[in-house]
């Protein structure tokens, strides 16, 4: 139904989204079961679709997580990675690391959502240790629904360059 309503031969970015970790409850469908979706989809559409795979570091970490990224990169078609930070991490935590040396390496393009406001974000309380999440960053402590923006605050993403100069980054919205 999509492809009918855009010319022929155009293309669709298919941003996943890891919701499993965000605290509003069990998904109905978790995320592994949307990435099969996925896959089934691109291997339908193997030249129409370009999906980038959503990266939590709860699901994984470190090497976990690097591994994790290049098999759906490498064995699944997908294009890149898209990070979500609202859900509740900032993305220069130490638990993307790895991620981000190989993602470097390999030139892969990550998408972080920078959009304030929204209503897609972590649903729990705000942790102590999200207060003061790096040497040069303090935040004020505030209801979820305002603080999730701080998970994309820009002096956040000055923090991730001076540490991964190369990383190949897109800011959206």
């Amino acid at each position: 139904d999509l492809q009918r309503q855009y010319p022929t031969g155009s293309k669709f970015v298919i941003l996943t989204l890891d919701m499993d970790f965000m605290g509003a409850g069990t998904p109905k469908r978790n995320y592994l079961t949307q990435l099969h979706e996925v896959i089934e989809l691109k291997r339908k559409y193997p030249n129409t679709l370009i999906p980038f795979l959503s990266i939590d570091p709860r699901r994984a970490s470190g090497k976990e997580l690097q591994k994790f990224a290049e098999k759906y990169i490498t064995e699944h078609g997908f294009h890149g990675l898209k990070m979500y930070t609202p859900l509740g991490f900032f993305p220069f935590d130490e638990r993307l690391h790895e991620l981000y040396l190989w993602a470097q390496e390999k030139r892969i393009p990550i998408l972080y959502h920078c959009h304030q406001g929204g209503g897609v974000y972590y649903k729990k309380p705000v942790k102590k240790e999200w207060l003061k999440p790096h040497p040069e960053l303090t935040f004020e402590e505030k209801p979820m629904s305002e603080f999730r923006d701080n998970f994309m605050h820009p002096s956040c993403f000055k923090i991730l360059i001076k540490k991964y100069p190369k990383l190949k980054i897109c800011l959206a919205h």
